[in-house]
């Protein structure tokens, strides 16, 4: 089912007034599609805290039911642009650097390629999955507490 609906029961004025409100804010101008908390610091925030945001979480859930969710895999990743990804980073990847178009092409070591083949600029970002994984302890069935500063 599509996210966004053909016909709308909202006000033009007050939708583009959500689209632009504090969550925008928040993003900041971050090109990030997903907001991801680690459960193991969430348990660790006071009582009070929880309560709230387990309601704002229930009640985003009621509101998107009638939408499919994909489910989705997270992993710790150092984010990196093409360029600057070593040797063995590309091997773990499979990324593979473009090869010279004519004789005189200087720009075919700026193309990189990703493992479905699409082409990238050695400037766009690529993520790259953290060596030790991820940073933050697991939850370990609630038992896990990091101390909020």
């Amino acid at each position: 089912m599509q996210a966004e609906q053909e016909t709308s029961t909202i006000d033009p004025a007050e939708r583009n007034a959500r689209l632009d409100g504090p969550v925008s804010d928040w993003f900041e101008l971050t090109y990030s599609t997903h907001l991801v908390l680690p459960r193991t610091l969430m348990q660790s925030m006071s009582l009070d805290w929880q309560r709230r945001m387990v309601a704002c979480l229930k009640e985003f859930d009621r509101a998107f039911e009638h939408l499919d969710l994909p489910e989705y895999e997270v992993i710790a990743a150092a984010q990196r642009t093409y360029g600057d990804l070593t040797k063995a980073e590309m091997r773990m990847l499979d990324v593979t650097q473009g090869e010279p178009a004519y004789d005189g092409d200087d720009s075919w070591p700026d193309r990189y390629y990703d493992r479905y083949g699409t082409e990238h600029s050695k400037h766009d970002r690529v993520f790259v999955p953290l060596p030790g994984g991820d940073p933050i302890p697991h939850y370990n069935r609630n038992r896990t507490f990091v101390e909020p500063r």
